[in-house]
């Protein structure tokens, strides 16, 4: 009950335009890029486009809006995985 439903809503909105497949960095070659194995897909929300949720995240963990990283939007459809 972290978020509420309207914030949810809102978050999905914004970020479903810009979903694109998770990438993976190769331990061998060090190459970023798909991986067969990693179906999900993902977006980075920029802060100033959830205030109520920074305002949120900033309470609970006692720092600064500063000390927060971008918010990551990881979405899993049925069957996907990490």
């Amino acid at each position: 009950n972290f978020l509420t439903a309207e914030e949810c809503d809102r978050v999905i909105a914004k970020s479903k335009p810009h979903m694109v497949p998770c990438l993976t960095k190769d331990s061998t070659t060090g190459v970023v890029g798909p991986d067969e194995w990693r179906t999900s897909t993902e977006t980075s929300l920029p802060r100033a486009e959830a205030p109520s949720i920074v305002s949120k995240l900033v309470s609970l963990l006692d720092c600064t809006e500063e000390q927060l990283e971008i918010l990551q939007v990881l979405r899993y459809e049925k069957g996907q995985e990490f």
